[in-house]
Protein backbone atom coordinates (compact mmCIF):
# COMPACT_ATOMS: atom_id res chain seq x y z
CA UNK A 1 0.00 0.00 0.00
CA UNK A 2 2.89 2.46 1.19
CA UNK A 3 4.65 1.49 -2.54
CA UNK A 4 1.16 2.31 -4.69
CA UNK A 5 0.78 5.72 -2.23
CA UNK A 6 4.29 6.74 -3.21
CA UNK A 7 3.89 6.47 -6.53
CA UNK A 8 0.89 8.04 -6.99
CA UNK A 9 2.39 11.10 -5.24
CA UNK A 10 5.22 10.93 -7.72
CA UNK A 11 3.04 10.64 -10.55
CA UNK A 12 1.16 13.74 -9.21
CA UNK A 13 4.61 15.68 -9.11
CA UNK A 14 5.09 14.45 -12.04
CA UNK A 15 2.00 15.91 -13.73
CA UNK A 16 2.73 19.27 -12.48
CA UNK A 17 6.13 19.23 -13.87
CA UNK A 18 4.34 18.42 -16.89
CA UNK A 19 1.42 20.65 -16.49
CA UNK A 20 4.28 23.80 -15.58
CA UNK A 21 6.28 22.82 -18.87
CA UNK A 22 3.29 22.76 -21.13
CA UNK A 23 2.33 26.31 -19.73
CA UNK A 24 5.53 27.59 -20.45
CA UNK A 25 5.86 25.72 -24.00
CA UNK A 26 2.60 27.53 -24.86
CA UNK A 27 3.56 30.38 -23.60
CA UNK A 28 6.88 30.93 -26.18
CA UNK A 29 4.39 28.96 -29.15
CA UNK A 30 2.17 31.90 -28.38
CA UNK A 31 5.16 34.84 -28.87
CA UNK A 32 6.16 33.07 -31.75
CA UNK A 33 2.62 32.96 -33.23
CA UNK A 34 2.40 36.76 -32.14
CA UNK A 35 5.94 37.41 -33.48
CA UNK A 36 5.42 35.90 -37.00
CA UNK A 37 1.83 37.65 -37.30
CA UNK A 38 3.41 41.32 -36.47
CA UNK A 39 6.10 39.98 -38.86
CA UNK A 40 3.37 38.91 -41.40
CA UNK A 41 1.82 42.51 -40.82
CA UNK A 42 5.02 43.93 -41.28
CA UNK A 43 5.81 42.43 -44.57
CA UNK A 44 2.63 43.53 -45.92
CA UNK A 45 2.96 46.66 -45.05
CA UNK A 46 6.27 46.95 -46.74
CA UNK A 47 4.92 45.50 -50.12
CA UNK A 48 2.11 47.69 -50.20
CA UNK A 49 4.55 50.50 -50.06
CA UNK A 50 6.38 48.88 -52.41
CA UNK A 51 3.28 48.82 -54.82
CA UNK A 52 2.13 52.48 -53.93
CA UNK A 53 6.07 53.68 -54.72
CA UNK A 54 6.09 51.75 -57.79
CA UNK A 55 2.66 53.43 -58.99
CA UNK A 56 4.16 56.73 -58.18
CA UNK A 57 8.32 56.76 -58.65
CA UNK A 58 10.12 55.24 -61.30
CA UNK A 59 13.02 52.80 -60.15
CA UNK A 60 15.55 52.36 -62.33
CA UNK A 61 19.24 51.49 -62.82
CA UNK A 62 21.57 52.53 -65.40
CA UNK A 63 25.47 51.03 -65.83
CA UNK A 64 28.78 53.33 -66.27
CA UNK A 65 27.62 54.93 -69.59
CA UNK A 66 23.91 55.63 -68.93
CA UNK A 67 22.73 52.67 -70.64
CA UNK A 68 19.28 51.54 -68.74
CA UNK A 69 19.96 48.33 -67.35
CA UNK A 70 16.69 47.78 -64.69
CA UNK A 71 13.43 49.58 -64.81
CA UNK A 72 10.09 49.42 -62.88
CA UNK A 73 6.71 49.57 -64.17
CA UNK A 74 6.46 52.70 -63.36
CA UNK A 75 8.87 53.63 -66.08
CA UNK A 76 7.25 51.18 -68.44
CA UNK A 77 3.60 52.67 -68.36
CA UNK A 78 5.64 56.45 -68.80
CA UNK A 79 7.59 55.60 -71.86
CA UNK A 80 6.67 52.48 -73.58
CA UNK A 81 4.62 48.99 -73.64
CA UNK A 82 7.21 46.48 -72.31
CA UNK A 83 11.09 46.49 -70.79
CA UNK A 84 12.54 46.50 -74.48
CA UNK A 85 11.13 50.36 -74.54
CA UNK A 86 13.50 51.40 -72.29
CA UNK A 87 16.29 48.76 -71.67
CA UNK A 88 19.24 49.75 -73.80
CA UNK A 89 18.71 53.17 -74.05
CA UNK A 90 19.44 56.20 -71.57
CA UNK A 91 18.03 59.17 -69.90
CA UNK A 92 18.71 61.46 -73.11
CA UNK A 93 16.27 59.78 -75.22
CA UNK A 94 13.52 60.86 -73.05
CA UNK A 95 14.64 63.98 -73.03
CA UNK A 96 13.51 67.86 -75.54
CA UNK A 97 16.82 68.39 -77.54
CA UNK A 98 16.90 71.63 -74.80
CA UNK A 99 16.65 69.88 -72.14
CA UNK A 100 19.07 67.04 -73.12
CA UNK A 101 21.73 69.73 -73.96
CA UNK A 102 21.22 71.53 -70.47
CA UNK A 103 21.47 67.91 -68.59
CA UNK A 104 24.08 66.29 -70.41
CA UNK A 105 26.96 68.22 -68.56
CA UNK A 106 25.75 67.80 -64.98
CA UNK A 107 25.53 64.68 -65.23
CA UNK A 108 29.20 64.29 -66.93
CA UNK A 109 30.13 66.00 -64.06
CA UNK A 110 28.15 64.05 -61.05
CA UNK A 111 29.67 60.66 -62.82
CA UNK A 112 33.11 62.31 -63.01
CA UNK A 113 32.79 62.60 -59.14
CA UNK A 114 31.23 59.17 -58.28
CA UNK A 115 28.63 61.47 -56.53
CA UNK A 116 25.00 61.14 -55.63
CA UNK A 117 22.35 62.53 -57.74
CA UNK A 118 20.20 64.72 -55.51
CA UNK A 119 17.11 66.49 -56.18
CA UNK A 120 18.13 66.72 -60.18
CA UNK A 121 14.84 68.09 -61.96
CA UNK A 122 14.60 67.78 -65.72
CA UNK A 123 12.29 67.28 -68.42
CA UNK A 124 10.80 64.25 -70.31
CA UNK A 125 8.89 63.14 -73.27
CA UNK A 126 5.66 60.48 -72.20
CA UNK A 127 5.08 57.89 -74.94
CA UNK A 128 1.78 60.21 -75.06
CA UNK A 129 4.04 63.00 -76.34
CA UNK A 130 3.14 64.86 -72.98
CA UNK A 131 6.02 67.07 -71.62
CA UNK A 132 6.15 65.77 -67.62
CA UNK A 133 8.90 66.68 -65.27
CA UNK A 134 10.50 64.39 -63.28
CA UNK A 135 12.81 64.50 -59.85
CA UNK A 136 15.86 62.12 -59.82
CA UNK A 137 17.83 61.01 -57.17
CA UNK A 138 20.45 58.12 -57.30
CA UNK A 139 23.24 56.57 -55.78
CA UNK A 140 26.42 55.28 -57.22
CA UNK A 141 26.99 51.39 -57.58
CA UNK A 142 30.62 50.42 -57.19
CA UNK A 143 32.32 47.02 -56.79
CA UNK A 144 35.07 46.12 -54.38
CA UNK A 145 37.56 47.94 -55.83
CA UNK A 146 35.58 51.27 -55.96
CA UNK A 147 34.96 51.72 -59.51
CA UNK A 148 31.84 52.65 -61.02
CA UNK A 149 29.60 50.60 -62.49
CA UNK A 150 26.63 52.50 -62.48
CA UNK A 151 24.00 53.96 -60.90
CA UNK A 152 20.69 53.42 -58.95
CA UNK A 153 18.29 55.70 -58.46
CA UNK A 154 14.51 56.78 -58.53
CA UNK A 155 12.28 59.62 -60.33
CA UNK A 156 9.73 60.64 -58.89
CA UNK A 157 6.59 62.96 -61.57
CA UNK A 158 6.69 66.38 -59.97
CA UNK A 159 4.83 67.83 -62.66
CA UNK A 160 2.02 69.23 -60.69
CA UNK A 161 3.74 70.69 -57.96
CA UNK A 162 5.59 72.61 -60.82
CA UNK A 163 1.95 73.89 -61.75
CA UNK A 164 1.54 74.51 -58.91
CA UNK A 165 4.65 76.54 -58.25
CA UNK A 166 3.89 77.93 -61.64
CA UNK A 167 0.90 79.04 -60.30
CA UNK A 168 1.91 80.55 -57.51
CA UNK A 169 4.68 82.70 -59.06
CA UNK A 170 1.74 83.96 -61.43
CA UNK A 171 -0.59 85.01 -58.90
CA UNK A 172 2.94 86.79 -57.06
CA UNK A 173 3.54 88.81 -60.33
CA UNK A 174 -0.18 89.85 -59.88
CA UNK A 175 0.07 90.74 -56.71
CA UNK A 176 3.16 93.11 -57.92
CA UNK A 177 1.19 94.95 -60.74
CA UNK A 178 -1.59 95.10 -58.46
CA UNK A 179 0.71 96.44 -55.96
CA UNK A 180 2.22 98.94 -58.38
CA UNK A 181 -1.19 99.70 -59.49
CA UNK A 182 -2.32 100.69 -56.25
CA UNK A 183 0.66 103.08 -55.78
CA UNK A 184 0.04 104.30 -59.21
CA UNK A 185 -3.53 105.33 -58.39
CA UNK A 186 -2.56 106.78 -54.54
CA UNK A 187 0.14 108.81 -56.44
CA UNK A 188 -2.56 110.51 -58.99
CA UNK A 189 -4.92 110.90 -56.54
CA UNK A 190 -2.09 112.73 -53.79
CA UNK A 191 -0.63 114.90 -56.58
CA UNK A 192 -2.11 115.18 -59.97
CA UNK A 193 -5.55 115.53 -58.48
CA UNK A 194 -4.64 117.60 -55.57
CA UNK A 195 -2.73 119.94 -57.25
CA UNK A 196 -5.56 121.08 -59.97
CA UNK A 197 -7.52 121.32 -57.20
CA UNK A 198 -5.11 123.38 -55.16
CA UNK A 199 -4.96 125.88 -57.79
CA UNK A 200 -9.10 126.03 -58.99
CA UNK A 201 -9.79 126.14 -55.26
CA UNK A 202 -7.65 129.19 -54.49
CA UNK A 203 -8.57 131.09 -57.76
CA UNK A 204 -12.02 130.71 -56.98
CA UNK A 205 -11.57 132.21 -53.49
CA UNK A 206 -9.60 134.87 -54.78
CA UNK A 207 -12.61 135.94 -57.04
CA UNK A 208 -14.84 135.56 -54.45
CA UNK A 209 -13.39 137.61 -52.12
CA UNK A 210 -11.90 140.42 -54.31
CA UNK A 211 -13.51 140.02 -57.50
CA UNK A 212 -14.47 144.31 -56.92
CA UNK A 213 -11.01 144.50 -57.30
CA UNK A 214 -10.21 142.56 -60.28
CA UNK A 215 -9.65 143.75 -63.97
CA UNK A 216 -11.54 142.09 -66.62
CA UNK A 217 -7.92 141.14 -67.80
CA UNK A 218 -7.52 139.44 -64.64
CA UNK A 219 -10.82 138.22 -64.42
CA UNK A 220 -10.16 136.53 -67.71
CA UNK A 221 -7.13 134.97 -67.25
CA UNK A 222 -8.53 133.46 -64.11
CA UNK A 223 -10.78 132.17 -65.40
CA UNK A 224 -9.04 130.41 -68.46
CA UNK A 225 -6.58 129.00 -65.43
CA UNK A 226 -9.55 127.49 -63.67
CA UNK A 227 -10.65 125.90 -66.85
CA UNK A 228 -6.79 124.70 -68.33
CA UNK A 229 -7.38 122.69 -64.50
CA UNK A 230 -10.88 121.63 -64.92
CA UNK A 231 -9.79 120.39 -68.11
CA UNK A 232 -7.37 118.36 -66.85
CA UNK A 233 -8.78 116.91 -64.40
CA UNK A 234 -12.07 115.82 -66.10
CA UNK A 235 -9.56 114.05 -68.35
CA UNK A 236 -7.96 112.42 -65.52
CA UNK A 237 -11.29 111.22 -64.11
CA UNK A 238 -12.17 110.21 -67.26
CA UNK A 239 -9.05 107.94 -67.91
CA UNK A 240 -8.73 106.51 -64.26
CA UNK A 241 -12.77 105.48 -64.13
CA UNK A 242 -12.16 104.01 -67.30
CA UNK A 243 -9.12 102.11 -66.33
CA UNK A 244 -10.54 100.64 -63.65
CA UNK A 245 -13.58 99.61 -64.80
CA UNK A 246 -11.58 97.19 -67.27
CA UNK A 247 -9.33 96.23 -64.50
CA UNK A 248 -12.64 94.38 -62.93
CA UNK A 249 -13.91 93.16 -66.43
CA UNK A 250 -16.86 95.78 -66.71
CA UNK A 251 -16.16 97.23 -69.20
CA UNK A 252 -17.62 95.07 -72.85
CA UNK A 253 -15.88 95.77 -76.02
CA UNK A 254 -18.41 95.71 -79.05
CA UNK A 255 -16.35 95.65 -82.14
CA UNK A 256 -18.13 96.47 -85.17
CA UNK A 257 -17.03 97.75 -88.78
CA UNK A 258 -16.77 101.42 -88.81
CA UNK A 259 -15.40 104.30 -90.45
CA UNK A 260 -12.36 105.69 -89.13
CA UNK A 261 -11.70 108.51 -90.57
CA UNK A 262 -15.04 109.95 -89.25
CA UNK A 263 -14.74 108.36 -86.09
CA UNK A 264 -10.84 110.05 -85.88
CA UNK A 265 -12.47 113.31 -86.80
CA UNK A 266 -15.34 113.31 -84.55
CA UNK A 267 -12.86 112.40 -81.86
CA UNK A 268 -10.76 115.75 -82.53
CA UNK A 269 -13.53 118.03 -81.77
CA UNK A 270 -12.71 118.04 -78.49
CA UNK A 271 -9.38 118.55 -78.86
CA UNK A 272 -9.64 121.35 -81.38
CA UNK A 273 -9.37 124.20 -78.72
CA UNK A 274 -6.43 123.12 -76.84
CA UNK A 275 -4.61 122.99 -80.32
CA UNK A 276 -5.95 126.23 -81.17
CA UNK A 277 -4.43 127.71 -78.11
CA UNK A 278 -1.07 126.38 -78.98
CA UNK A 279 -1.75 127.38 -82.13
CA UNK A 280 -0.63 123.71 -83.68
CA UNK A 281 -2.18 122.50 -86.43
CA UNK A 282 -4.31 118.82 -86.64
CA UNK A 283 -4.42 116.48 -90.14
CA UNK A 284 -5.87 113.65 -90.57
CA UNK A 285 -4.83 112.22 -94.14
CA UNK A 286 -6.82 109.00 -93.96
CA UNK A 287 -8.21 106.82 -97.10
CA UNK A 288 -11.97 107.59 -97.61
CA UNK A 289 -14.33 104.99 -96.41
CA UNK A 290 -11.44 103.09 -94.81
CA UNK A 291 -13.03 100.83 -92.02
CA UNK A 292 -11.78 99.32 -89.02
CA UNK A 293 -13.07 96.37 -87.10
CA UNK A 294 -13.38 98.08 -83.89
CA UNK A 295 -15.23 99.26 -80.38
CA UNK A 296 -16.24 103.16 -81.61
CA UNK A 297 -15.57 104.62 -77.82
CA UNK A 298 -12.21 102.69 -77.47
CA UNK A 299 -11.27 104.06 -80.79
CA UNK A 300 -12.34 107.45 -79.68
CA UNK A 301 -10.63 106.86 -76.11
CA UNK A 302 -7.17 106.12 -77.98
CA UNK A 303 -7.92 109.03 -80.42
CA UNK A 304 -8.04 111.45 -78.00
CA UNK A 305 -5.41 110.23 -75.71
CA UNK A 306 -2.26 110.19 -78.18
CA UNK A 307 -3.72 113.44 -79.97
CA UNK A 308 -3.68 115.19 -76.35
CA UNK A 309 -0.54 113.64 -75.88
CA UNK A 310 0.94 115.42 -78.83
CA UNK A 311 -0.59 118.80 -78.16
CA UNK A 312 0.78 118.92 -74.62
CA UNK A 313 4.45 117.94 -76.38
CA UNK A 314 4.81 120.27 -79.18
CA UNK A 315 5.89 123.66 -78.61
CA UNK A 316 3.10 126.63 -80.14
CA UNK A 317 3.65 126.35 -83.77
CA UNK A 318 3.78 122.64 -84.31
CA UNK A 319 2.17 120.11 -85.61
CA UNK A 320 0.50 116.84 -85.48
CA UNK A 321 -0.49 114.53 -88.19
CA UNK A 322 -2.64 111.52 -88.24
CA UNK A 323 -2.18 109.15 -91.37
CA UNK A 324 -3.42 105.16 -91.61
CA UNK A 325 -2.48 102.73 -94.17
CA UNK A 326 -3.46 99.20 -94.60
CA UNK A 327 -0.79 96.05 -93.60
CA UNK A 328 -0.26 92.90 -95.50
CA UNK A 329 -1.55 90.87 -92.12
CA UNK A 330 -5.18 92.13 -92.58
CA UNK A 331 -4.42 95.26 -90.03
CA UNK A 332 -5.01 98.70 -90.83
CA UNK A 333 -1.75 101.00 -88.83
CA UNK A 334 -2.73 104.50 -87.58
CA UNK A 335 0.10 107.00 -86.51
CA UNK A 336 -0.28 110.19 -84.42
CA UNK A 337 3.78 111.78 -85.46
CA UNK A 338 3.80 115.50 -83.39
CA UNK A 339 6.55 117.55 -84.17
CA UNK A 340 7.19 117.71 -80.09
CA UNK A 341 10.51 117.39 -77.87
CA UNK A 342 10.68 113.79 -78.12
CA UNK A 343 11.92 110.95 -75.59
CA UNK A 344 15.05 109.55 -75.02
CA UNK A 345 15.89 105.63 -74.57
CA UNK A 346 14.95 105.68 -70.76
CA UNK A 347 12.06 107.44 -71.17
CA UNK A 348 10.94 104.99 -74.20
CA UNK A 349 11.73 102.24 -71.96
CA UNK A 350 9.62 103.09 -68.82
CA UNK A 351 6.22 104.49 -71.40
CA UNK A 352 3.82 102.38 -70.68
CA UNK A 353 4.83 100.77 -67.62
CA UNK A 354 2.60 101.56 -64.03
CA UNK A 355 5.72 101.65 -62.36
CA UNK A 356 7.70 104.10 -64.83
CA UNK A 357 7.78 107.18 -63.48
CA UNK A 358 7.36 109.27 -67.07
CA UNK A 359 4.98 112.28 -65.75
CA UNK A 360 6.81 115.40 -67.32
CA UNK A 361 5.42 118.79 -67.77
CA UNK A 362 4.16 119.68 -70.86
CA UNK A 363 5.99 122.55 -73.29
CA UNK A 364 4.03 125.24 -71.70
CA UNK A 365 3.35 123.26 -67.85
CA UNK A 366 0.82 120.93 -68.48
CA UNK A 367 0.63 118.32 -66.40
CA UNK A 368 1.31 114.33 -67.19
CA UNK A 369 0.36 111.11 -65.50
CA UNK A 370 0.97 108.86 -68.44
CA UNK A 371 -2.24 106.58 -67.48
CA UNK A 372 -3.44 107.32 -70.46
CA UNK A 373 -1.14 105.69 -72.81
CA UNK A 374 -1.34 102.50 -70.56
CA UNK A 375 -4.84 102.60 -71.18
CA UNK A 376 -4.26 102.83 -74.78
CA UNK A 377 -2.20 100.16 -74.61
CA UNK A 378 -4.60 97.79 -73.03
CA UNK A 379 -7.73 99.21 -75.26
CA UNK A 380 -6.03 98.29 -78.12
CA UNK A 381 -4.30 94.74 -77.23
CA UNK A 382 -7.90 93.81 -76.09
CA UNK A 383 -8.95 94.29 -79.62
CA UNK A 384 -5.94 92.56 -80.89
CA UNK A 385 -3.74 94.87 -82.20
CA UNK A 386 -0.99 96.42 -79.93
CA UNK A 387 0.94 99.72 -79.71
CA UNK A 388 4.27 101.53 -80.03
CA UNK A 389 6.23 104.48 -80.62
CA UNK A 390 9.31 105.87 -82.64
CA UNK A 391 10.84 109.34 -80.84
CA UNK A 392 14.18 111.16 -80.37
CA UNK A 393 14.90 113.87 -78.53
CA UNK A 394 14.11 117.16 -80.21
CA UNK A 395 12.65 115.77 -83.31
CA UNK A 396 9.24 114.78 -82.11
CA UNK A 397 7.66 111.62 -81.73
CA UNK A 398 5.40 109.21 -83.70
CA UNK A 399 2.76 106.72 -82.06
CA UNK A 400 1.45 103.59 -84.15
CA UNK A 401 -1.32 101.38 -82.89
CA UNK A 402 -3.05 99.15 -85.36
CA UNK A 403 -6.58 97.62 -85.18
CA UNK A 404 -8.16 94.62 -87.20
CA UNK A 405 -9.07 95.56 -91.16
CA UNK A 406 -12.89 95.59 -91.81
CA UNK A 407 -12.99 93.28 -94.79
CA UNK A 408 -15.93 95.56 -96.82
CA UNK A 409 -13.40 98.59 -97.31
CA UNK A 410 -11.76 96.08 -99.89
CA UNK A 411 -14.75 96.64 -101.51
CA UNK A 412 -14.74 100.46 -102.21
CA UNK A 413 -12.51 103.11 -103.37
CA UNK A 414 -9.69 103.76 -100.74
CA UNK A 415 -9.24 107.55 -102.25
CA UNK A 416 -6.85 109.74 -100.08
CA UNK A 417 -8.90 112.16 -97.54
CA UNK A 418 -7.77 115.22 -95.92
CA UNK A 419 -8.93 117.20 -93.33
CA UNK A 420 -8.01 120.02 -91.12
CA UNK A 421 -9.27 120.47 -87.59
CA UNK A 422 -10.55 123.94 -87.05
CA UNK A 423 -11.84 126.34 -84.69
CA UNK A 424 -16.03 126.55 -85.46
CA UNK A 425 -17.64 128.98 -86.67
CA UNK A 426 -19.55 131.18 -84.36
CA UNK A 427 -22.55 132.47 -86.49
CA UNK A 428 -25.91 131.88 -85.38
CA UNK A 429 -28.43 129.17 -86.67
CA UNK A 430 -32.07 129.23 -86.51
CA UNK A 431 -32.60 125.89 -84.99
CA UNK A 432 -35.28 125.23 -82.55
CA UNK A 433 -33.04 123.41 -79.15
CA UNK A 434 -34.86 121.55 -76.11
CA UNK A 435 -32.02 120.72 -73.60
CA UNK A 436 -33.14 118.36 -71.04
CA UNK A 437 -30.77 118.37 -68.22
CA UNK A 438 -31.65 118.42 -64.14
CA UNK A 439 -28.19 119.80 -63.12
CA UNK A 440 -28.40 123.94 -63.34
CA UNK A 441 -24.27 124.14 -63.94
CA UNK A 442 -24.36 121.91 -67.02
CA UNK A 443 -27.90 122.98 -68.29
CA UNK A 444 -25.92 126.93 -68.21
CA UNK A 445 -22.78 125.44 -70.16
CA UNK A 446 -25.01 123.69 -72.61
CA UNK A 447 -27.26 126.52 -72.84
CA UNK A 448 -24.37 129.16 -74.02
CA UNK A 449 -22.66 126.57 -75.99
CA UNK A 450 -25.76 126.23 -78.03
CA UNK A 451 -26.23 129.56 -78.41
CA UNK A 452 -23.94 129.35 -81.48
CA UNK A 453 -26.53 127.92 -83.70
CA UNK A 454 -30.07 127.85 -81.59
CA UNK A 455 -32.04 130.75 -82.16
CA UNK A 456 -34.86 129.59 -79.70
CA UNK A 457 -33.78 127.22 -76.61
CA UNK A 458 -36.35 125.84 -74.37
CA UNK A 459 -35.21 123.94 -71.20
CA UNK A 460 -36.73 120.57 -69.41
CA UNK A 461 -36.00 119.35 -66.27
CA UNK A 462 -37.20 115.75 -66.22
CA UNK A 463 -38.26 113.24 -68.58
CA UNK A 464 -41.83 114.23 -68.29
CA UNK A 465 -41.37 117.59 -69.25
CA UNK A 466 -39.59 116.80 -72.07
CA UNK A 467 -42.21 114.98 -72.95
CA UNK A 468 -44.82 117.39 -72.97
CA UNK A 469 -42.71 120.22 -74.54
CA UNK A 470 -42.13 118.13 -77.55
CA UNK A 471 -45.38 117.12 -78.54
CA UNK A 472 -46.21 120.55 -78.20
CA UNK A 473 -43.87 121.51 -80.22
CA UNK A 474 -43.38 119.74 -83.20
CA UNK A 475 -40.76 121.97 -84.87
CA UNK A 476 -38.59 120.91 -82.64
CA UNK A 477 -35.04 120.40 -84.80
CA UNK A 478 -32.82 119.32 -81.56
CA UNK A 479 -33.04 117.71 -78.50
CA UNK A 480 -29.70 117.16 -76.31
CA UNK A 481 -30.63 114.74 -73.72
CA UNK A 482 -28.94 113.66 -70.27
CA UNK A 483 -29.49 110.51 -69.99
CA UNK A 484 -29.21 110.16 -66.44
CA UNK A 485 -32.60 112.85 -65.13
CA UNK A 486 -34.02 111.18 -62.33
CA UNK A 487 -37.68 109.53 -63.00
CA UNK A 488 -38.02 108.92 -66.65
CA UNK A 489 -34.28 108.74 -67.46
CA UNK A 490 -33.24 110.03 -70.78
CA UNK A 491 -33.47 106.48 -72.87
CA UNK A 492 -37.10 106.37 -71.56
CA UNK A 493 -37.90 109.58 -72.79
CA UNK A 494 -36.43 109.23 -75.49
CA UNK A 495 -38.50 106.24 -76.59
CA UNK A 496 -41.70 107.83 -75.59
CA UNK A 497 -41.03 110.71 -77.79
CA UNK A 498 -40.01 108.54 -80.72
CA UNK A 499 -44.11 107.04 -80.62
CA UNK A 500 -45.17 110.75 -81.60
CA UNK A 501 -42.02 112.38 -83.17
CA UNK A 502 -39.77 110.26 -85.60
CA UNK A 503 -37.76 113.23 -87.01
CA UNK A 504 -36.24 115.59 -84.33
CA UNK A 505 -32.82 114.78 -83.91
CA UNK A 506 -31.87 113.76 -80.19
CA UNK A 507 -28.08 113.70 -78.99
CA UNK A 508 -27.84 111.71 -76.03
CA UNK A 509 -25.36 113.37 -72.99
CA UNK A 510 -23.75 111.48 -70.16
CA UNK A 511 -21.25 112.15 -67.67
CA UNK A 512 -18.96 109.46 -68.51
CA UNK A 513 -19.00 107.65 -72.24
CA UNK A 514 -18.28 104.14 -71.41
CA UNK A 515 -18.86 100.98 -73.87
CA UNK A 516 -22.12 99.82 -74.47
CA UNK A 517 -23.83 102.99 -73.87
CA UNK A 518 -23.95 104.82 -77.16
CA UNK A 519 -25.51 101.50 -78.35
CA UNK A 520 -27.92 101.36 -75.75
CA UNK A 521 -28.82 105.01 -76.68
CA UNK A 522 -28.93 104.40 -80.14
CA UNK A 523 -31.68 101.89 -79.53
CA UNK A 524 -33.85 103.84 -77.23
CA UNK A 525 -33.97 106.02 -80.54
CA UNK A 526 -31.14 108.47 -80.02
CA UNK A 527 -28.95 109.79 -83.32
CA UNK A 528 -26.09 109.73 -81.55
CA UNK A 529 -24.31 109.59 -77.80
CA UNK A 530 -21.55 112.25 -76.47
CA UNK A 531 -19.84 112.32 -73.00
CA UNK A 532 -20.21 115.64 -71.37
CA UNK A 533 -18.69 118.65 -71.18
CA UNK A 534 -20.42 119.86 -73.80
CA UNK A 535 -18.63 122.68 -76.22
CA UNK A 536 -18.99 124.19 -79.12
CA UNK A 537 -16.64 121.74 -80.86
CA UNK A 538 -18.70 119.22 -80.26
CA UNK A 539 -21.95 121.16 -81.29
CA UNK A 540 -20.57 122.06 -84.71
CA UNK A 541 -19.65 118.37 -85.35
CA UNK A 542 -23.64 117.70 -84.49
CA UNK A 543 -25.01 120.59 -86.69
CA UNK A 544 -22.04 119.77 -89.64
CA UNK A 545 -23.74 116.30 -89.01
CA UNK A 546 -27.40 116.39 -89.10
CA UNK A 547 -28.00 120.39 -90.26
CA UNK A 548 -25.68 121.00 -92.82
CA UNK A 549 -27.20 122.15 -96.40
Amino acid sequence: MNQNAKTKKELIVELQELQQKYQSLKKEYDKNIAGRKQADLDLQKSEERLREINKTDWVWEVDKNGVYTYTSQTGIDMFGSSPDDIIGKTPFDFMPPEEKERIAPLFAEIVDKKAPIKDMENWVITKDGELRCVLTNGVPILDEKGNLKGYRGVDRDITERKKAEAEIKRMNEELLISNAEKDKFFSIIAHDLRSPFNSFLGLTQVMAENLQDLTMEEIRKFSLTMRDSVSHLYRLLENLLQWSRMQQGMILFNPEIIPLCSIIIDSLDILAEPAQAKEIEITCAIPNNLEVFADVNVVQTIIRNLVSNAIKFTPRGGKVDIAAQVLPDRFIEVSVADTGIGMDREMLDKLFRLDGKVNREGTEGETSTGLGLILCKEFIEKQGGKLWVESEVGKGSVFYFTLPFGEESEKRNLGENGAIVSEPDDEDGNLKVLIVEDDETSELIISIAAKMFGNEIALAKTGEDAVIITRGNPDIDLILMDVQIPGLDGYETTRQIREFNKDVVIIALTGFGFTGEREKAIQAGCNDYFSKPVNKYKLKAVRQKYFSK
